[in-house]
């Protein structure tokens, strides 16, 4: 049997981890904290590691970034946990109360929600974890950004896109007709990502008059620059220019993209906290 004992930290944001336990699959979780750490136990007869792997990833859509791995033991051996956080080292832009979206408990982590996770695309997560590391720090905005709006391809379905009203359709892509392609229009997974995850929530928020756009014009903007940026040759019309605008998109897209993962995972959601982001 392997047993797999890990020692974790957030400086920021703060943790508030209540003490539970789960089975999943051959393995049993044990996640206990002290509000600085939290201690996690895998014990079982399957995969520990990948059991652990996938918690740090429910972990960072929580918490907009990677715990800090104090201690990593495998059956009693000390693991070199450099190895582990050159992996998962997220830029401290992103590990701040603002970006916690969850606290730790048995509703937000248990066997119902690694199953979910577990079915969702394993690269695009991958690529937002990478987007926000140390590693990328130093990218240009812009490249950043467009490698952003990849992901919301990669995570949001063509049936989700295909969702979206045919009125608002006409509004993103005037000469889109639903009846004649298959292909689904990267506008509308866009539209589709923001209505459910950002602009039910903007009357509070109230970010869209910051940006001086609508739904529409905030689409088409997100929309113009990844297909600019990507294909050079497409028309600017609404896309980003500045890189302090790119940093703002990037941001709030980020944000946005994590709303959506936790609802893929059955987990509501508080109001008060997306506000308070």
């Amino acid at each position: 049997m392997e047993i797999l004992r890990a020692e974790l930290e957030y400086n920021c944001p703060t943790w508030n981890v209540t003490s539970f336990g789960f089975y999943h699959h051959a393995d049993y979780v044990e996640i206990s904290g002290d509000g600085k750490k939290m201690y996690l136990t895998i014990s079982g007869g399957s995969d520990c590691e990948e059991v652990f792997f996938s918690i740090l990833s429910i972990l960072f859509i929580y918490y907009g970034g990677f715990p800090k791995l104090l201690k990593v033991e495998l059956n009693g051996v000390a693991e070199d946990t450099e190895q582990y956080n050159s992996l998962f080292f997220t830029s401290p832009h992103f590990k701040k109360e603002c970006f916690k979206l969850h606290d730790i408990n048995s509703s937000t982590i248990n066997e119902k929600v690694m199953e979910k996770f577990a079915q969702l695309s394993g690269y695009p997560i991958l690529s937002l974890q990478a987007l926000v590391s140390c590693v990328y720090d130093k990218m240009m905005s812009d490249h950043k950004l467009t490698l952003l709006l990849q992901v919301i391809d990669g995570l949001v379905s063509d049936d989700e896109g295909r969702s979206v009203d045919e009125k608002i359709k006409k509004q993103l892509i005037p000469n889109f007709n639903s009846k004649k392609t298959q292909q689904i229009p990267y506008a509308c997974k866009v539209y589709y990502l923001c209505d459910k995850n950002f602009f039910v929530y903007d009357d509070n928020l109230k970010i869209l008059p910051l940006l001086q756009v609508d739904d529409i014009k905030f689409t088409r903007t997100i929309t113009d620059t990844r297909h600019h940026n990507t294909h050079f040759t497409a028309p600017k019309v609404h896309s980003l220019e500045k890189g302090s605008d790119n940093i703002i998109y990037f941001t709030l897209i980020y944000y946005i993209l994590r709303i959506y993962i936790i609802k893929k995972l059955d987990v509501p959601l508080s109001d008060d906290l997306i506000a308070d982001g």
